[in-house]
C-alpha cells in the first residue's frame, strides 16, 4: 500500500511511496547485510558460493536478484513448487541468467548449499535441519508472525542460536523462534540481535557453527532508513 513520506523537519507530507515496492528493496538488503555479518562465522570466510531461495513470489525474486548482483561468482538456485510461475522482480534475465537454476527438488537444493534463504509464507516448516550441509546459513524471512513456521524447531536445535533483527520482536512474532523461546528449547539469551554482531557486541566463535539461523520479521525503521536514502538520493543529498 502507499504511504506518505513527511518532511524530517516539519512533517509536512513530502512524497508518497509504494509500500510493497519498498519492502522488496528493504528485505533484500537486509538480508545481504545479515549474511555479511555472519560471515566471520564461517571457517572459511568466503562469500556465498552455492544460494539457494526458496520462493517464487516477488520477494523470493528480489532476493534472486540481488544474491546474483552482489555475489558475481555465485550460482543462484531458485526453488518453486511445480507449475508455479516466477515473478519477474528486476534485471536476473540479463547477463547473470547463466548463474541462475531452477528446481522443484527443495532437500536437493539445500544439501548443496551454504547460503538458504526461505521467502515464503508457509505455516508449516519447508526444510528439515539434517538436509544443511555443515557450516551453512539459513536466512528465513517469511516467518513473519506467530503462526508463520518456514523453519522448525529442529533447525533451531542443532543450531543452538538465533539471530534476528530485534530480540523483544521476534520472540513474540517470528513463529518458530516465539515457539521455541515458550517451549523452553531456545534461551532468550540464545537469541541475538543482528545489530550487535555488526557493531561487535556479540562476538563470533573460533569455528564455524553447523548452522547459522538468521530470522527476521523486519522493522519500521529499516524502512524508515530506506526512505531517508530514498529522499536524500532524490535530492541529491
Amino acid at each position: 500500500a502507499p504511504g506518505r513520506v513527511g518532511d524530517r523537519a516539519t512533517g509536512v507530507p513530502a512524497a508518497t511511496m509504494g509500500g510493497e515496492a519498498g519492502t522488496a528493496r528493504r528485505t533484500p538488503a537486509a538480508s545481504v547485510a545479515a549474511i555479511e555479518a555472519l560471515a566471520s562465522w564461517r571457517a572459511d570466510g568466503l562469500a556465498p558460493q552455492q544460494v539457494v531461495v526458496v520462493g517464487a513470489g516477488r520477494q523470493g525474486m528480489a532476493h534472486v536478484d540481488v544474491m546474483l548482483e552482489r555475489y558475481p561468482e555465485a550460482q543462484v538456485t531458485t526453488v518453486v513448487r511445480r507449475g508455479v510461475p516466477l515473478v519477474p522482480a528486476g534485471p536476473s534475465e540479463g547477463s547473470a541468467s547463466h548463474r541462475l537454476r531452477v528446481t522443484d527438488d527443495i532437500r536437493r537444493a539445500v544439501e548443496s548449499a551454504d547460503t538458504v534463504i526461505l521467502c515464503t509464507s508457509s505455516f508449516d516448516p519447508v526444510v528439515s535441519a539434517g538436509w544443511f550441509a555443515e557450516g551453512a546459513t539459513l536466512v528465513s524471512v517469511g516467518s513473519f508472525a506467530p503462526n508463520r513456521h518456514e523453519f522448525g524447531p529442529d533447525v533451531i536445535e542443532r543450531a543452538g542460536q538465533v539471530f534476528v533483527d530485534d530480540v523483544s520482536t521476534s520472540c513474540q512474532q517470528c513463529g518458530p523462534v516465539a515457539a521455541a523461546v515458550s517451549s523452553g528449547l531456545l534461551e532468550r539469551g540464545d537469541v541475538h540481535a543482528i545489530g550487535d554482531v555488526m557493531l561487535g557486541r556479540t562476538r563470533a566463535p573460533d569455528v564455524a557453527r553447523e548452522l547459522t539461523v538468521y530470522a527476521s520479521v523486519g522493522l519500521g525503521i529499516q524502512d524508515a532508513s530506506v526512505v531517508d536514502l530514498l529522499m536524500a538520493n532524490h535530492h541529491g543529498g
